[in-house]
């Protein structure tokens, strides 16, 4: 009963919001290669044809009826070698601490569930509201994501997620720092000292939670942040960079690079495409 309670005062502080869903029919020219990571989640239903997903060390197959769910931040490939027809999403589900709902919560990621129907009704009332900005609609896409989200969770073993619960709660003062000022996160001795701890043990406890050092804790919620923006297309880079800390946009865009295989400017161009 403790691990619920937990896992309900969690959810409670997770901002979900839909991006957009689609229904497509792909070719050999849906693919992705090679891996690079999203600052978003995508859900995939497999209606017809067959596809692959390369994620986490694992290739995962896509196949009529199967329901998949990508985690945002992680990187993957993807691609078909003849015709796929999907029903897809992307969503994000995050706390203001920049923590990701599947970051915390271990959950199979390729399921078949039990009423196909009833996720595809789901999916296509998401579709037919996004352009509907009333409180109702709003309300009722929120109510279609869950439920399509319940079948991802129905599989959760308390006993596998119960350490993650607990370092949230151990972690909060440390996790409140880094999200305070993107431009000057603190250093890791600050943080060791805020867990009074010293510093190494700090950082092996930390790499043992949440499955980054500190440091690249840090980087990888700064590099979602930049993808954000660079997607919005908004605003220059420099002004990106200055914002996140980083010296220059030549030191945002090789740090960008490294960490999800695309300059800021063909990641733009992806992502403009909105493909699945």
């Amino acid at each position: 009963m403790y691990f619920y309670d937990i896992m309900e005062s969690f959810l409670n502080r997770i901002n979900f919001k839909i991006d957009i869903a689609a229904h497509s029919e792909l070719g050999p020219e849906w693919h992705r290669s090679p891996a690079s990571s999203d600052p978003f989640n995508r859900i995939y239903y497999i209606e017809s044809g067959e596809g692959f997903l390369k994620h986490a060390g694992k290739l995962r197959t896509l196949k009529p009826g199967g329901l998949h769910l990508i985690p945002a931040n992680s990187k993957v490939s993807f691609g078909c070698k003849r015709k796929i027809i999907i029903d897809w999403m992307h969503f994000s589900a995050s706390t203001a601490e920049g923590l990701e709902l599947f970051q915390i919560l271990d959950c199979k990621l390729d399921i078949r569930p039990e009423n196909p129907r009833k996720i595809r009704a789901d999916l296509s009332s998401i579709r037919k509201t996004m352009s509907d900005k009333s409180l109702a609609a709003a309300l009722l896409r929120q109510s279609n994501l869950f439920s399509i989200l319940a079948c991802f969770a129905s599989n959760v073993q308390p006993g596998e997620n119960m350490a993650k619960m607990e370092s949230l709660r151990r972690f909060a003062v440390v996790l409140k720092l880094i999200e305070a000022d993107a431009a000057n996160p603190p250093s890791v001795p600050m943080m060791a000292k805020k867990m009074k701890m010293a510093t190494a043990s700090f950082s092996r406890l930390f790499k043992a939670h949440f499955g980054k050092s500190p440091s690249r804790f840090i980087m990888a919620r700064r590099i979602a942040s930049a993808e954000k923006l660079v997607e919005e297309g908004e605003r220059k880079l420099e002004d990106i960079a200055s914002d996140l800390g980083f010296s220059d946009s030549f030191h945002l865009s090789k740090s960008f690079k490294q960490w999800t295989g695309l300059s800021p400017r063909d990641y733009r161009q992806t992502k403009f495409a909105k493909l699945p």
